[in-house]
């Protein structure tokens, strides 16, 4: 559920908390059970150092997949300053 959050999106643990009711997805990968916002935090925190490890396979998979390719990742959250090429749209220029 925690990877799964992290590619929808889901990154506060009372929304993920919420989309265990509301999102079939997540339904079933928690087997209809409801896990609290402060449970999915703690264990968020116990085992960030696997799921570090488990986020950095995942996409080892999909570069092997030819998913994705891989530059630079930050898996602490830094925001990177990065150049923008002459016909970027402007949505994608942060």
């Amino acid at each position: 559920m925690v990877s799964a959050s992290g590619c929808a999106r889901l990154l506060a643990t009372r929304r993920l908390e919420i989309a265990t009711y509301e999102d079939v997805a997540f339904r079933v990968l928690t087997a209809d059970t409801h896990p609290d916002h402060s449970s999915i935090s703690l264990f968020r925190k116990q085992h960030l150092k696997a799921l570090s490890a488990l986020f950095l396979d995942i996409l080892l998979v999909c570069q092997r997949a030819g998913m994705v390719t891989l530059g630079r990742v930050a898996l602490d959250g830094t925001k990177m300053n990065r150049e923008v090429r002459v016909g970027t749209p402007a949505s994608t220029r942060r």
